[in-house]
Order: C-alpha cells, then structure tokens, then sequence
C-alpha cells in the first residue's frame, strides 16, 4: 500500500489518497478534522498502527496535532494535540533504523527562528533528544535574524541523517548573487548523526 498525504489551506483538513496496485487506481481516506490542521507526515508503529504529526495552524496552544490509524490509513482517530510545541510550521518525523523516531520541527510558540531534532526511543511516547539545528536568540530576532521552515530529513545508507529547510534571512546586508539581488532566501542543507543530536546542546 502507497500512501500519499493531501491536505487543504482552504478548509483546513487533511485525508490520504491511498492505492493498493501502485498508483493505477486511488481511493480517498476519511478526513482527518481540527480548527486548523494540515501538512500530515506519516510514522509506522511496530504494531502497524499509523500515525500523523501534522502543522498546527490553529488557535493557542500551539502545538503538534496527531491522529492514529490502525486500518493502514483509511479511517482515523480525532485529532488531537499532542506536548510537541510548534509554531504552526510544518514538521516531518521518520523512524529511524536504530527504532527510534526522529522528530524536525519549529519548537516555539511564535517565531521560526529555532529548528529543532527531537529523537523518541519509545514512539514518540517521550522525546529524550534534543539538538537544534538553528538557534537564533531573542536578540538576533530583534536585528533581523534568519527563520527557518519546512524542514524534510531522510537518512543515508550509512546511517547518517540529511537535512534540509527553507532559509530566510532578514538583514539588509546579505551577499548579493550573480544578478545582484540579496541572496536572502535560500534552502539549508545539514548533515549529521544519531549520535550528535544525543549529545545535545
């Protein structure tokens, strides 16, 4: 089974289109509804349940919106929040080959200027891990610092873990490129290991 997770800005709901011969026929999920829920990225657990960690583009608190699956992704759980703190920016976990998850995300209630990897050992029941991949201080935010968003990672043959995210940088005196425009807005590419965000910051 392929599983594709659609969402829609408009009416703030996702649902998965799902095939069963590889994509020569498609059938539609039940929706999964909030106030403000979209984005799905989808996690298995060991018991075939699954589960989405979803973009939060509701009211405070802000926070990870999940849903649970246990019919390979055709009917859905209510949505609820769950205790990882987004900004209501996109997020993206995957399961690692260690068994843990990996969780990248915006962990703040306002503002995209920390990106953080969040690793759980017992699916995604506690986060024990923490590292940031940016980390911009009050400060930096106040003289124009960068904000980052819609992060993706995937992990190598070799066990190391690649990511990237949008970069938008604020400040007025940036390089310039090749055309002579701020070369402002740019995607991120961070390569790193399990072992590095274990040791934290």
């Amino acid at each position: 089974r392929l599983i594709v997770p659609l969402y829609s800005d408009g009416f703030d709901f996702c649902l998965m289109a799902i095939t069963d011969d590889w994509g020569k026929s498609w059938f539609t999920s039940d929706p999964l509804v909030s106030i403000a829920n979209s984005q799905p990225s989808l996690i298995r657990k060991q018991d075939g349940t699954l589960v989405a960690y979803m973009r939060d583009d509701g009211p405070p608190p802000q926070r990870v919106p999940t849903s649970e699956s246990r019919d390979r992704g055709v009917t859905w759980s209510p949505v609820v929040d769950s205790d990882r703190v987004d900004t209501g920016a996109g997020v993206e976990i995957i399961a690692l080959r260690s068994g843990r998850w990996l969780l990248i995300n915006n962990d703040l209630e306002e503002g995209r200027h920390r990106l953080a990897v969040t690793l759980s050992d017992d699916e995604g029941k506690t986060w024990k891990w923490k590292r940031y991949l940016e980390r911009d201080s009050e400060a930096d935010v106040k003289a124009g610092a960068g904000s980052y968003h819609y992060p993706s990672i995937i992990q190598a043959k070799d066990g190391t873990l690649h990511a990237s995210y949008s970069y938008h940088q604020k400040q007025s005196d940036v390089k310039r490129d090749a055309a002579g425009k701020p070369a402002n807005e740019s995607i991120k590419h961070a390569h790193f290991s399990e072992a590095w965000i274990m040791e934290g910051d």
